[in-house]
């Protein structure tokens, strides 16, 4: 599968498997840093250790020596859009699992990912996410990626079903 090919097209995907194993090397494909694939789901923890905006910072410190307030700065307008003003200096452990899947995409649009690809979400809040990303720039590509008999939990976005074998 030429994930780059499909990060050049208009569609927005859900990504089915059979086995955790189709899934954790597709996971493995879609890290791959050349492609600027922001991920979102418990594989790619934040560090318990870090604040959340230490965490949503971390990549960009790492990778193109920002700090911590340029990073801030960037993704200002996303953490009020995202109602994550008070979550921003805590830690891991006490967020909300709404909190959570928030700080994952707001790390996810802190690096100007081209696709944020959402493993195996919980379909109430895919709707207004997919609603949130088309919203900050049409060209960043929404994916799911879940095991084939949880699809149709996502049928509602109407996103185009790619079998991963």
């Amino acid at each position: 599968m030429n994930l780059e090919k499909l990060l050049t097209s208009e569609d927005d995907l859900v990504f089915t498997v059979e086995l955790e194993e189709q899934m954790d090397r597709f996971l493995d494909a879609a890290t791959a840093p050349e492609l600027c694939i922001g991920i979102v789901g418990e594989r790619f923890p934040l560090l318990a250790n870090l604040s959340v905006l230490e965490n949503v910072a971390l990549q960009s410190m790492y990778q193109a020596n920002k700090s911590v307030a340029w990073v801030r700065n960037r993704v200002a307008p996303y953490i009020e859009q995202l109602a994550l003003e008070e979550a921003m200096g805590k830690r891991r452990a006490d967020l909300s699992e709404e909190e959570l899947f928030n700080v994952l995409l707001l790390r996810c649009l802190a690096v100007r990912c081209r696709a944020v690809l959402l493993v195996q979400p919980e379909p109430w809040n895919c709707g207004s996410t997919y609603n949130f990303v088309k919203g900050i720039d049409a060209d960043i590509r929404l994916w799911i990626c879940c095991f084939r008999d949880e699809a149709a939990k996502y049928a509602s976005l109407h996103l185009r079903q790619i079998a991963i074998e």
